[in-house]
């Protein structure tokens, strides 16, 4: 067992010298047979049984079951967005775009595929934000948490806990948890690898600045990477050319890439830089082989460790036990709500037509009304450092139950932020884009925040990469939408800008064709 050990020891130090070296220009910073798998082995003396029987399950299954069917494994997601700077709290097209990276990569429909390697395979996974929350109530899947924290470090796993200022796992029987936050040094994401830790840490985090698909560089390869890990494949390379990773299909390599080293070989072979398992840059990376696929399957089949979620609360509906009206009605969930130098913002999720949003202060005993087609509202309630809020769904003749917000108080720490109050839909988008913003304009001025009616007259214009104008259309801004049609745009990116009669710009946000 000391000999073990030791052995464990000494891969971890070779990590970190290995990698120091190279931490100008590696884009993962993590060891050949990956640092954080090996400290968790240290930590668990008990890992190296299960990760045999997880490794002796994988080769049966690969033996004797077929793996190669049509059918999609579908899996529930929730991100935990956890931040201490607002500018983080990312807006949701990000989370959506990510998401996206995900289901092209892991359906092989990511447009820069190729047949340099004819072994690429499909592992036939499809991920959605979950449904249904562990308690079976709506779920936007997606869980924001102001921290106190700066950063967090890997080791002990601090932005998965509440009480170290992240947030709890969900089940990991039941949801692929993924947390995102600013981490220390270089690192750009890790992962648990099956039966790699605690249920309470099972997943993958992702370093806010290298979570989803935000320039022509930063394509989200980070998550497709570390979900690869955490379904059981690893790196493609080894500590020399002795040690591979178990994958007959791809080529050895002595150590990773970086960059994009299309001519790189270190075995007497071509590397596959290409490879979503190797560290080139996320425009370099492109496929999973056949092999690697079988692997994330195995973990699938039956008696795999991750079997369990293909049964996921998260993905069912709920029980038909449950109140018949609330099924034909949900309720609003994902409510949000701050308060700041007496203007208030109140967001939800919800599917209805309309709503019923309803405020409270402190020194009246009765509710004020308020009916509104739109998820979100905004107000001024002057002199008041409190009070409650509540909205409901109508669906046509049906009503939902109350969803209270959270009691809002007013905080140095709390801002307003245009990422909150405007929302693009979708981002990417193929077909059409829809841009909703809110009845008061935020504005920033001397430093201070506050917010002051706009003009009525505002103009949306379209520009691509280059400065090309594409589009441009005069709204009133108490229409609080604007749509438009881009199914002939070229995929890429553009940019949106709404200004005021006055040509000063309220608004502008990337968005993404596919």
């Amino acid at each position: 067992m000391f000999r073990e050990k030791l052995h464990y020891i000494v891969l971890v130090l070779l990590c970190l010298v290995f990698t120091n070296q190279l931490s100008l220009q590696a884009q993962e910073i993590t060891c050949p047979s990956d640092e954080h798998l090996e400290f968790q082995r240290l930590i668990y003396p008990d890992l190296n049984q299960k990760l045999q029987q997880i490794a002796q399950h994988t080769r049966q299954v690969l033996r004797y079951v077929n793996l190669r069917n049509d059918e999609t494994i579908l899996i529930p997601v929730v991100f935990h967005i956890v931040y201490e700077d607002d500018a983080d709290n990312l807006p949701l097209w990000v989370i959506e775009s990510q998401l996206a990276v995900l289901n092209e990569d892991f359906q092989r429909l990511n447009q820069d595929q190729d047949d340099q390697w004819p072994q690429a395979g499909n592992p036939k996974i499809s991920f959605v934000l979950a449904a249904y929350d562990p308690e079976g109530n709506p779920s936007s899947g997606i869980i924001r948490i102001k921290t106190d924290s700066t950063s967090f470090r890997r080791h002990n796993d601090p932005i998965k806990f509440n009480h170290s200022g992240g947030s709890d796992a969900w089940p990991a029987t039941d949801y692929l948890n993924i947390w995102v936050g600013n981490l220390e040094g270089n690192y750009l994401g890790y992962a648990q690898f099956p039966g790699g830790g605690r249920d309470s840490t099972d997943g993958i985090v992702i370093n806010t600045r290298n979570f989803g698909r935000t320039s022509d560089t930063q394509l989200g390869r980070t998550a497709t990477h570390e979900v690869g890990h955490w379904l059981n494949v690893n790196h493609i390379w080894g500590i020399g050319c002795d040690i591979d990773d178990g994958v007959a299909d791809t080529p050895d390599a002595a150590y990773p890439s970086y960059g994009c080293q299309l001519n790189k070989h270190t075995c007497g072979s071509l590397d596959m830089v290409k490879n979503f398992m190797d560290l080139s840059n996320d425009n370099c990376m492109n496929l999973f082989t056949q092999g690697q696929v079988d692997r994330m399957r195995a973990q699938f089949a039956p008696g795999g460790f991750r079997e369990s979620i293909l049964h996921s609360i998260g993905l069912d509906p709920k029980s038909e036990d449950d109140d018949p009206q609330e099924e034909a009605c949900p309720a609003p969930y994902d409510l949000f709500i701050t308060l700041n130098q007496g203007y208030f913002l109140a967001s939800w999720e919800g599917s209805a037509d309309e709503y019923i949003f309803q405020i409270k202060l402190p020194v009246f005993n009765q509710w004020i009304e308020i009916v509104h087609t739109q998820t979100s509202m905004s107000g001024y309630i002057p002199g008041f450092n409190s009070f409650e809020a509540r909205v409901k769904s109508i669906c046509g003749e049906e009503e939902s139950n109350w969803s209270i917000f959270p009691v809002s108080t007013v905080s140095q720490r709390a801002r307003l932020s245009t990422i909150d109050m405007f929302h693009l839909s979708p981002n990417p988008a193929h077909d059409q884009v829809s841009i909703e913003w809110p009845l008061v304009d935020y504005i920033s001025a001397n430093g201070q925040p506050k917010l002051q009616a706009p003009s009525r007259n505002v103009q949306l214009d379209i520009f691509n990469l280059n400065g090309q104008h594409l589009f441009q259309q005069e709204y009133d801004w108490y229409d609080g939408m604007a749509s438009f049609v881009i199914n002939d745009w070229s995929p890429g990116i553009y940019f949106a800008v709404l200004s005021d009669q006055n040509g000063q710009v309220i608004y502008r946000t990337k968005m993404i064709k596919q």
